[in-house]
């Protein structure tokens, strides 16, 4: 991922631009926006207090998972409850408490599955 030019994106469209906030795709060639890469666009979005919708995308192996059926029926919800876990779990939303995020989908599968999450966490 051009963690740098999403950085540069990102102040452009909160600053100048004057946007009320940013979409992001639930993860980038694999890598879930909980992953340390990202932390420098993190940073400038909590700054901001900035707003950021998740939208999910394929994740790398849906070949693999997706039985056969269009991948926004199945790994769409599922993407947005892998993306939301990471979030949380590796302390993204912690380290940066002035992002609000928008969980599309009502959550995904995240409200049937916390307390498993919370269990194994």
């Amino acid at each position: 991922p051009d963690v740098a030019a999403a950085v540069s994106e990102a102040e452009r469209a909160l600053g100048e631009l004057g946007a009320d906030g940013i979409i992001l795709l639930t993860q980038y060639a694999g890598r879930h926006l909980g992953d340390p890469v990202y932390e420098p666009l993190m940073a400038v979005l909590n700054e901001r207090a900035a707003v950021v919708c998740l939208h999910p995308t394929s994740p790398v192996c849906w070949e693999a998972t997706a039985m056969g059926y269009p991948r926004p029926m199945l790994e769409f919800p599922f993407e947005t409850t892998r993306a939301v876990t990471n979030l949380i779990l590796g302390g993204t939303v912690d380290r940066y408490p002035r992002i609000s995020f928008v969980v599309p989908h009502a959550g995904a599968a995240l409200p049937v599955l916390a307390d498993r999450i919370a269990a194994f966490a």
